[in-house]
């Protein structure tokens, strides 16, 4: 699945280097994850080039507004592994009722420097893990 149309105005859907306008080449992958109640736990990857991959780890309080309450991310490349936080600017948490829910929102991931990336995305389907 690649990446589409952004999900508000601004930056299209993509992952981008700190606060550049230039996206890296990333593809959503897979977005998995549990809800429980007012509870969600959820993995979003990305493939880049190279096979690169980062992995966000999100847990999300359900509600108007659905907030981020932790978030870390994980980018694996040739150069190594490179570990951090999420921080959301916004999220978007649409049904869950009766169908799987779906995510979607703007993201900072930072790191021990300052803001190592930037994810935004228009709300996918997560599906349970396995």
């Amino acid at each position: 699945m690649v990446l589409s149309a952004g999900c508000a105005p601004g930056l299209p859907d993509g992952v981008y280097r700190g606060d550049s306008k230039e996206p890296l080449g990333y593809a959503l992958e897979e977005a998995r994850g549990v809800r429980d109640g007012d509870r969600m736990q959820a993995a979003v990857r990305f493939r880049g080039p190279g096979g690169e991959t980062l992995s966000l780890d999100l847990d999300l309080a359900v509600g108007v507004p659905t907030t981020l309450r932790r978030g870390s991310y994980r980018r694996e490349s040739t150069d190594g592994v490179e570990t951090g936080v999420v921080r959301a600017r916004s999220v978007t948490f649409l049904g869950g009722q009766s169908d799987w829910p779906n995510l979607g929102g703007s993201f900072d991931l930072l790191a021990e420097e300052g803001m190592a990336y930037h994810v935004r995305f228009s709300p996918v389907e997560v599906r349970p893990p396995g």
